[in-house]
């Protein structure tokens, strides 16, 4: 997934850019697309998208009680 390579190479602009090009995002393509925007500092895009992924794949919860982005740590 393009996205996910450009999140570990550091161009969130770009997985931002990604993530939201695709028609139909599963919860994990809002995961992934909420951990860019955190890491771009726009928080409020980045809990909604992490809402979104949660109500369509609650079993994605206990990795976002654990990340970073996630936890303010």
């Amino acid at each position: 997934m393009a996205g996910l390579a450009q999140i570990m190479a550091g161009d969130y602009s770009q997985g931002r850019a990604t993530f939201k090009a695709i028609k139909n995002p599963d919860a994990m393509t809002s995961y992934l697309h909420s951990i860019c925007c955190y890491r771009e500092g726009s928080v409020f895009s980045g809990t909604d998208l992490l809402k979104e992924a949660l109500q369509k794949d609650p079993s994605l919860k206990p990795y976002a009680d654990e990340d970073l982005e996630f936890t303010g740590e």
